[in-house]
């Protein structure tokens, strides 16, 4: 059986538009999927369940914008028990005690550190490449 010109080219016209409608959907996903940033931040076992954070004014601020952190990879709720306000300022930078209460495992004890993971924002996937694309 003979194929002839004409059979080919449709075969590649319609491998030519599959891949178009797939590349069309690819950018699609990633201009509406989005992903959250976090931010890492320090504490110190005060007792049983009470942390102290050491924050400067940008990651108090996103401290009282969240209820929910991360702790060991789990999804904790925490309550902040007392701000203490300013008390150190470096280099014209104010950093802010604050006392949160957050139910962790007892193996911490008397002022081990903790790391706590908190949402930032909501970047869209397509900003993401675009970011990595520029090197920056």
């Amino acid at each position: 059986m003979k194929i002839n010109n004409f059979e080919k080219k449709k075969f590649i016209i319609f491998i030519t538009l599959m891949l178009l409608l797939l590349e069309i959907s690819f950018f699609i996903y990633l201009s509406l999927t989005k992903i959250y940033q976090y931010k890492k931040i320090s504490g110190i076992v005060l007792k049983d369940d009470h942390l102290i954070l050491i924050l400067d004014a940008k990651e108090r601020k996103i401290l009282y914008k969240n209820t929910f952190c991360y702790l060991n990879s789990k999804k904790k709720k925490y309550l902040i028990k007392e701000d203490k306000g300013v008390i150190i300022t470096k280099d014209n930078k104010k950093y802010y005690e604050l006392l949160i209460k957050i139910d962790f495992d007892k193996k911490y004890n008397f002022n081990d550190s903790i790391d706590l993971s908190i949402k930032t924002k909501k970047v869209h996937l397509i900003e993401m490449f675009k970011i990595i694309w520029d090197g920056g």
